[in-house]
């Protein structure tokens, strides 16, 4: 499980360090860390998801669904279409109601289905005062319709944010 974690973790951090160029030929994860923190910083990620040779755009945003309903932050994801435009995005995943530092999407269990890894902080115990609170990674098993199981932590980093 050690060595598991370890390759996890140094390939998480290397594909979210990748900047990506004019000319996109494969999957890549951008990041460009901010001068100073924002809340809205997003991560963007350009694949093949659902499989039809053509690459989608994938994204974590905040959606406000109402005043008597839950907003919370989301995997979308507008699909490409053959004239190099994007289709309207769609919710694929829900992060629950704190931001995602950081996302990626790779094949972590070797199963031959993309993953979904995220940094998120998480706060525990009564009133959110808990020593369990603080930064995490965690994974969202795919699954062989596009879709993303509910999500396990894998690591806890501490109170600091990792990156």
């Amino acid at each position: 499980m050690k060595k598991y974690m370890k390759n996890l973790l140094k390939s998480f951090f290397a594909g979210a360090m990748i900047f990506c160029t004019s000319n996109i030929t494969q999957s890549q994860v951008i990041y460009a860390p901010p001068v100073q923190k924002k809340p809205n910083r997003e991560k963007i990620i350009f694949k093949d998801h659902n499989r039809d040779g053509i690459e989608d755009l994938l994204y974590a945003q905040f959606r406000e669904k109402g005043f008597f309903s839950s907003s919370e932050y989301y995997l979308m994801i507008a699909e490409g279409d053959k004239n190099g435009k994007f289709n309207p995005p769609k919710e694929l995943f829900s992060f629950g109601k704190f931001r995602p530092t950081s996302i990626s999407i790779r094949d972590c269990n070797k199963d031959g289905i993309e993953d979904l890894l995220y940094v998120q902080f998480k706060e525990g115990g009564f009133l959110g005062i808990s020593s369990s609170n603080g930064y995490y990674l965690m994974i969202a098993e795919g699954d062989k319709n596009g879709n993303f199981n509910p999500p396990k932590e894998l690591f806890f980093f501490g109170k600091q944010e990792p990156f």
